[in-house]
């Protein structure tokens, strides 16, 4: 089975900037309506702050990489998000004929980036939420549908149980010059939680 997921994708971003932006908001918007279907992946939300953190700030000492490097480039992030899971057909209600249970996912998380060189970056990230009806998506995709006339999904009384999420990552970046305005990144990370 070869299945394709089209996803469009909206950012909204705003800055502060005295000689250097120190602080970021960001809104990220994503839906599969641009295939005017609703299946697998629905719909999510991100709400995204960041800023730089003084070199006088409490974690500012504690991500302080120890290498010194470049101590001014420590940024922490806060996210509140949401994410809606569903199974290809959503006119089903019946276990049976589901492909996959329907999933709502609620979090936040709290994000460090620290840079030990000007080509290198270590990311350490918190994540907490909650997945099941106690995330509050069943209501929030039935609204949403009723409000643009889509059909409503009948299957949410098979979605997946109500559990507590919590994840760590650890991410180390790493940035190879191949142009003087191309660069390569590379992202390696390992995570753990539920």
């Amino acid at each position: 089975l070869l299945a394709f997921v089209f996803a469009e994708s909206v950012g909204v971003v705003a800055q502060s900037r005295r000689p250097y932006y120190s602080r970021e908001i960001g809104l990220v918007a994503d839906n599969d309506i641009l295939v005017f279907q609703d299946f697998y992946y629905t719909a999510g939300q991100d709400f995204v702050y960041r800023r730089l953190l003084g070199s006088d700030a409490k974690f500012h000492r504690l991500f302080k990489p120890s290498s010194g490097g470049d101590s001014a480039k420590i940024i922490v992030q806060y996210r509140y998000g949401f994410k809606i899971f569903t199974p290809y057909d959503i006119s089903a209600s019946e276990a049976g004929k589901l492909d996959r249970p329907y999933a709502g996912w609620n979090y936040g998380d709290v994000t460090f980036l620290n840079f030990p060189t000007p080509r290198s970056g270590n990311q350490y990230q918190l994540q907490v939420g909650v997945v099941g009806a106690a995330s509050g998506m069943e209501e929030l995709q039935k609204w949403i549908h009723g409000f643009t006339h889509f059909s409503l999904p009948k299957g949410w009384s098979n979605q997946i149980e109500n559990e507590p999420v919590i994840n760590l990552e650890y991410a180390r970046l790493q940035s190879l010059r191949l142009g003087t305005d191309i660069d390569l990144v590379s992202q390696s990370s390992i995570q753990v939680g539920t």
